[in-house]
């Protein structure tokens, strides 16, 4: 196979890897009581990312442009050969609360995008948030596994106030 290009069954690993860490990465800021500088979707499905989608966006005020392009910013994990009335799933999404956009971690033709390196650099900054209200010192140029191994082993995970 071509240099970079994902085999099939690494790109449902990817797909469902993603999804565990977004939904890790939400749970531990929810017990942590952090609020994300870059707010994640999550892995959830697609009526309940719909309706989060559509919550931030009237807060933000820009209802009218959601309305007209309601799913702008969510790919889709939906399979030619799944059976007629089959949820769809979203792969995880991230937002730019500068931009109010959302952006996915963007796979074409089985090969991982640009834009999925400048959505993992915001769960990175997701992570380095966490990590400093543990009190857990990380370098900026971390991974984003080294960083959530650094948050996991945290010796006072979950103080209100850490050393």
């Amino acid at each position: 196979h071509r240099s970079g290009v994902l085999q099939e069954d690494e790109l449902h690993q990817l797909e469902a890897a993603l999804m565990l860490l977004m939904r890790l990465i939400s749970a531990l800021a929810s017990y942590l009581d952090v609020t994300l500088p870059f707010p994640c979707s999550g892995g959830r499905g697609l009526r309940e990312v719909s309706s989060a989608v559509e919550a931030a966006t009237a807060a933000s005020g820009v209802r009218e442009r959601h309305r007209r392009s309601s799913t702008k910013g969510l790919a889709y994990l939906a399979r030619p050969r799944a059976p007629a009335g089959a949820p769809q799933w979203v792969l995880p999404c991230v937002q730019n609360p500068f931009t109010r956009q959302w952006h996915h971690f963007g796979v074409y033709d089985k090969i991982c995008t640009s834009e999925f390196a400048a959505v993992l650099r915001l769960v990175d900054q997701d992570l380095l948030r966490l990590c400093s209200c543990q009190g857990v010192t990380c370098c900026e140029t971390s991974g984003t596994l080294q960083l959530l191994a650094a948050l996991l082993s945290a010796e006072e995970l979950g103080c209100m106030s850490p050393p």
